[in-house]
């Protein structure tokens, strides 16, 4: 046993060498543990391997400051401005409103409107009649959520109000 133990011995020390020669070797071949995470430096990339083609780029940049001006061509169809001609003859558009009171008797819608200009003076009111019957709307609303607001305002002074989808008349823009 001892024999054999010196013969593999003997074998490895031929071994040892060879291995510490190839380890080395490969050592400086290869990255050390530390340097795996950073990037190599410019100057150790090889150009060779790195074509950059500044034709083929997909980066452009854009010059803000120059002081050309550009040119915007529309294309539409005619159909578009019998629309437009069409829609200036209309003065009103789909909003809300409330209803206040419904009645045949017109000592009713009068004494309805009394009471609604004396609590709301700024909100505008105005009626409709239509046979038999006389309507008295309150408030003009863009907004069915304002609508209903207005409507849950209102409920404590009239009794059955309802919110009603009606044409209303466009809002006047100042400054025109």
């Amino acid at each position: 046993m001892h024999y054999i133990c010196r013969y593999i011995l003997k074998k490895m020390k031929k071994y040892k060498t060879i291995i510490l020669a190839s380890i080395s070797i490969y050592s400086q071949l290869c990255y050390s543990q530390d340097d795996w995470t950073i990037f190599p430096a410019e100057n150790n990339i090889d150009s060779n391997l790195v074509e950059i083609n500044n034709n083929d780029s997909i980066v452009k940049l854009l010059d803000f400051n120059n002081n050309k001006y550009g040119h915007i061509s529309i294309a539409k169809s005619s159909k578009i401005d019998s629309l437009i001609s069409n829609l200036d003859k209309e003065n009103y558009i789909i909003g809300y409103t409330v209803q206040i009171e419904v009645s045949k008797q017109t000592k009713l819608i009068q004494d309805a409107r009394i009471k609604f200009i004396k609590k709301f003076p700024k909100k505008p009111i105005f009626d409709e009649y239509i046979a038999p019957n006389t309507f008295l709307y309150g408030g003009v609303f863009y907004d069915k959520n304002d609508a209903y607001a207005f409507q849950n305002i209102i409920s404590k002074f009239f009794s059955n109000t309802i919110v009603i989808k009606k044409e209303v008349e466009l809002p006047s823009i100042s400054g025109l």
